[in-house]
């Protein structure tokens, strides 16, 4: 009767404390360089950037995410910086066309901490199988090789299913500097 009593426990205990903690990263990740001025991030970067081995992404699906550009169409990302506060960032078909244009702020439309650039930071609401708070983020910067680095972050706190559920996934992309 003890032994029951312990697995109904240990069941309930596991049952009700669901939680998962993941990160990618690309093999031979060197994290993030300490970027102390924006024209540091002036060049460009391969629209594609991989994650782990397997895991691809393109750099524009962050930048432009509530844009309906075919991120796909988009070989290289250009990064320009046009005053200390402003930077332009272009992305461009295999044929060198412009297919996306956009200038970015500094205070407006990112931050920069801790030397890196975060120009997502997101709190919500989900619903449907679950209900809680989600916190999304995405940080910018360079690698120590001069690459594009990304983390892309997720966390949700709630239930689904009836379950409580506490999640956490981070996925670092690299995308080659080709200039």
């Amino acid at each position: 009767m003890k032994k029951n009593i312990k697995i109904l426990f240990f069941g309930i205990l596991v049952f009700v404390n669901v939680g998962c903690v993941s990160k990618v990263v690309p093999i031979g990740d060197t994290g993030f360089k300490i970027v102390q001025d924006i024209k540091e991030l002036n060049g460009c970067y391969e629209n594609l950037g991989r994650s782990g081995n397997k895991w691809k992404s393109e750099l524009s699906s962050f930048l432009w995410a509530d844009t309906k550009i075919k991120h796909t169409k988009i070989k290289t990302i250009c990064v320009s910086d046009i005053d200390e506060n402003t930077i332009s960032i272009v992305g461009k078909s295999t044929k060198n066309k412009n297919i996306y244009v956009q200038k970015y702020i500094k205070g407006k439309d990112f931050r920069i901490e801790s030397g890196t650039i975060t120009v997502k930071s997101k709190v919500g609401i989900v619903n449907d199988n679950m209900a809680g708070p989600t916190y999304e983020s995405v940080v910018i910067g360079l690698d120590k090789e001069g690459n594009g680095r990304v983390i892309s972050g997720v966390s949700f706190v709630g239930i689904a299913l009836l379950i409580p559920v506490v999640m956490h996934e981070n996925r670092v992309y690299r995308f080659l500097r080709i200039k």
